[in-house]
């Protein structure tokens, strides 16, 4: 039986039984005994008859609200070699990870801004590919032409059709920064391409990528309070800053504003398992 939301995906149909939907009050008691909770029952197929013709005779029965296919399905691999390691996944729950019909899809993309030392776009596992315009979980602001030199929406900011970089002041954000590559793969990195790992937003395509840089080796809090705001300013509804730096008041300016406008903030603890750094520190 073909699967109308997998493109060219068949599944095995089971040939001896098939799926039977009841009306319970048009029924006696002696069939409700197999009728489960739900109102389904299992209906076992005669010998020497055609199944189609069967689920046809089944159908046209009073009290039969609607008759399926027992339809085998598989249980899910990852073709990424080192998705088994990622033990997240497993510990929390997220076993589809690249099954996007497993989840609600939203109805506009989810901006999470990657707070970071930048991105090398160019590690096979993020896929992506700016020259061929292939974005991957990558956020494209759609109001500005790419390299045109030219600040097409009117924002301040030339040519950042993906992201910022707030260190050096330019839309070249393609670092190749193993802490920002790292953290944005965690997120982005592409799934079932038969490389390295498995990002956590799978292949979903409603959710997105925003990188901004604050420093490729340390985190400026200038850079990362200019970073909060301009998410904050250009859509994202997540702020990830995987780092610690010294709470200034320009910081606490900032976080305060992101929060103003509904932006969930995610900050690590710190590495030195002893005390929570800021801005995770921040209450």
């Amino acid at each position: 039986i073909e699967d109308s939301k997998h493109i060219n995906k068949l599944w095995e149909v089971d040939t001896t039984s098939v799926m039977v939907s009841i009306d319970t009050t048009l029924v006696q008691s002696g069939i409700l005994s197999k009728v489960n909770t739900l109102g389904f029952t299992m209906v076992h197929v005669p010998q020497d008859v055609r199944l189609e013709q069967f689920m046809d005779s089944l159908k046209k029965l009073p009290y039969v609200k609607f008759v399926e296919h027992n339809v085998y399905g598989e249980y899910t691999d990852n073709s990424d070699p080192y998705a088994s390691d990622q033990w997240y996944y497993w510990d929390y729950d997220f076993y589809n990870i690249s099954d996007t019909v497993a989840y609600p899809q939203s109805p506009y993309p989810i901006i999470i801004a990657h707070v970071d030392s930048g991105v090398d776009f160019y590690h096979p596992d993020l896929g992506v590919n700016l020259s061929n315009h292939q974005y991957g979980a990558l956020y494209e602001n759609i109001g500005e032409i790419a390299n045109n030199g030219v600040d097409d929406d009117s924002d301040g900011y030339v040519d950042n059709y993906v992201g910022w970089d707030f260190y050096n002041n330019t839309h070249e954000i393609d670092w190749t920064s193993t802490h920002g590559t790292t953290t944005y793969g965690l997120m982005g990195a592409a799934t079932e391409n038969g490389i390295g790992t498995a990002g956590l937003i799978g292949c979903r395509d409603d959710i997105k990528i925003m990188p901004l840089c604050v420093g490729p080796v340390s985190p400026s809090s200038s850079c990362v309070a200019d970073a909060i705001v301009y998410a904050t300013n250009h859509g994202a509804r997540i702020i990830n800053m995987s780092f610690e730096v010294t709470p200034t008041p320009t910081l606490y300016s900032a976080i305060s504003y992101a929060k103003s406008k509904g932006v969930l903030m995610i900050a690590s603890a710190g590495n030195d398992a002893v005390s929570t750094s800021f801005p995770a520190s921040n209450d």
